[in-house]
């Protein structure tokens, strides 16, 4: 699957895509897109990548992302979504629906999603080092990490 996480102003992907039992392809698992007033990160586990640019496309468009139709994306799915605009807003998904998250609250999705939440909550990690923390022993989650720092003024991909 993958492992995910985000704490406070960081949110990092594993980049391992995975069919099955076989190691297919390193992708990016976050989508970025922008509308007039926000920018988004999407980021999800247990999807393929054209089903991640869907949704970041549908919730682009969408003037209130609790209303944003993911039905379909799967029942093991969850999703990430970061709407920053003045301020950041952060959002967890699954194949209900979209919530919106308190922003201070880390939290990780995937397969390795408690190893990294151990590696936040016990070691005082990043999302960064709690994904490389997954990927050392969940054996879904590897292929390098991308991040992007919610700090920055513009969104930008990191690789690792």
């Amino acid at each position: 699957m993958t492992t995910i996480a985000y704490t406070m102003g960081k949110l990092a992907a594993d980049r391992m895509c995975c069919y099955g039992n076989e190691y297919k392809q390193s992708v990016s698992k976050i989508a970025y897109a922008y509308n007039d007033d926000y920018q988004f990160l999407v980021a999800l586990a247990g999807v393929n990548r054209e089903h991640i640019d869907s949704i970041a496309q549908k919730i682009c468009e969408s003037d209130d992302l609790e209303s944003v139709d993911i039905e379909g994306i799967g029942e093991d799915a969850d999703l990430i979504v970061i709407r920053k605009g003045e301020s950041v807003e952060v959002f967890h998904g699954d194949n209900e629906g979209i919530y919106q998250f308190p922003e201070d609250q880390p939290f990780a999705i995937g397969s390795g999603a408690s190893i990294a939440m151990s590696e936040i909550v016990n070691h005082g990690r990043d999302a960064v080092g709690a994904v490389k923390a997954a990927s050392r022993v969940d054996i879904f989650t590897g292929m390098g990490i991308d991040w992007y720092d919610l700090f920055k003024k513009d969104l930008e991909v990191t690789h690792e």
